[in-house]
């Protein structure tokens, strides 16, 4: 009943922040198109809102010659802002099923009480969690309590105010009933299911990009649910809410036939919210998390060619730059021998990113958003003064809340510059000879 991860989870997304960022605006400069592609023609106005293509994303997948991109003889053109597709068809996004509901009363305060559809919906979502640890923690109830509230208002509800006289435990065992159900399913009746399944979802699986054939890493809307974050997130516990098509933004070829909105069977007419047709950029589709408000995209698979793409001109930079480490490396040092306190700071930050391999960090709203630092948002409390001297003991969230504990031999000088107060004092002076020896 609750969503599969938030977090995004993105279940086949990979976790290279900087690699799937292209769904924000990008510079109008353009890179040349490869050798041997043809920009499309521009369909008529007319033809674009009816999605004149008579060719399908199965049709057209007898087109690809079945060659990896890597095995072709044309040369591969990756640049952020630059042009990333000439050709793209695909059929759009699966939504989730609506709700049905159950009809088992609500026991409040010793009262059974009947909810109307939505608010039982919220309610069965976290009678599915009640036994874990977000069930059980303070503030994923509190949110949980502030969202479903709005919900029984608008349903002349609002006695439901006290989250410890509510009683989910019928609700949980209908689930529990539900969860057993399906593990007594025969094999052959799994397997059916399965077919099933896979038959709805095939047409979804592939997109044409120029021509190939390319799977998708997730095509599927995230169904409605309580909010759970990674670490101790703040808002934990809050509603997700359902997405409808016109919600969704469709990035598509100019030809490319506009997969029509699908029915999500609640008997109304929808449309999609948008329909663009940009080549800057590697998303399908995207909508906007009610949680944070950030983009949801559909993306091409972990090993598809714009992911390959994308990592071999990551890696080519990541070649050219041991070419420049040493100036990097020489500038550092200078700025961290300097006079002015500001360069010091940069210099051991620079020095940190380079030595430990943290990531930059950036400020972060703690009300929105888990307490998780990088090399730049560091506090003194991350700075453990267990490790004695020249030793670095670092500990705190990192990326995914996932704890970052590391003990390191650091140079002299800076041992000193992060032993020294940062506001209020002069800079750390050094003699003339002092020089930051390699420690790593």
């Amino acid at each position: 009943m609750s969503d599969d991860d938030d977090d995004d989870e993105e279940e086949e997304e990979d976790d290279d922040d900087d690699d799937e960022e292209d769904y924000e605006e990008e510079p109008k400069k353009k890179s040349k198109p490869t050798p041997k592609a043809k920009a499309a023609p521009k369909a008529s106005p007319k033809a674009k809102e009816n999605g004149s293509s008579s060719k399908s994303v199965t049709a057209l997948a007898s087109t690809d010659d079945g060659k990896k991109w890597f095995e072709k003889d044309e040369q591969v053109v990756w640049a952020r802002g630059g042009e990333k597709w000439q050709t793209l068809e695909h059929n759009g996004v699966i939504f989730p099923p609506l709700y049905e509901p159950h009809g088992l009363p609500l026991k409040y305060d010793g009262e059974s009480i009947k909810l109307p559809p939505d608010c039982e919906e919220v309610a069965t979502m976290f009678a599915a969690m009640k036994d874990t640890d977000y069930g059980k923690n303070p503030v994923f109830q509190k949110n949980f309590m502030k969202d479903w509230r709005r919900l029984l208002k608008k349903h002349e509800l609002g006695r439901i105010k006290e989250f410890e006289k509510c009683n989910f435990v019928a609700m949980a065992e209908h689930l529990a009933t539900i969860s057993d159900q399906k593990k007594a399913m025969t094999s052959e009746q799994k397997k059916a299911a399965k077919a099933e399944k896979d038959k709805l979802e095939e047409p979804f699986c592939f997109a044409i990009v120029d021509g190939r054939k390319e799977k998708l890493g997730n095509f599927r809307v995230e169904p409605p649910g309580l909010f759970r974050g990674r670490g101790e997130h703040p808002k934990m516990g809050h509603l997700k809410a359902r997405i409808f098509p016109e919600d969704i933004t469709i990035n598509i070829g100019h030809d490319a036939k506009v997969p029509p909105v699908p029915d999500i069977g609640d008997g109304k007419k929808h449309k999609w919210g948008d329909v663009l047709h940009k080549n800057t950029v590697t998303w399908l589709c995207k909508w906007k998390d009610s949680i944070n408000g950030e983009d949801k995209c559909v993306w091409l698979s972990a090993n598809s060619s714009w992911k390959g793409m994308s990592d071999m001109a990551k890696y080519e930079k990541a070649r050219k730059l041991k070419d420049h480490i040493h100036k990097v490396r020489k500038d550092y040092e200078a700025d961290m021998k300097s006079d002015d306190i500001e360069r010091q700071q940069k210099g051991v930050a620079i020095y940190l990113i380079d030595r430990l391999a943290l990531r930059v960090g950036g400020e972060k709203d703690k009300d929105d958003e888990a307490d998780t630092v990088g090399c730049c948002s560091l506090r003194v409390e991350h700075v453990k003064d267990d490790a004695g001297e020249n030793m670095l003991h670092l500990n705190f969230l990192g990326k995914d809340s996932i704890v970052y504990d590391n003990t390191t031999e650091i140079t002299p000088m800076v041992y000193k510059l992060i032993r020294t107060p940062r506001r209020g004092l002069e800079p750390v002076a050094h003699s003339a000879d002092e020089s930051p020896s390699r420690c790593c």
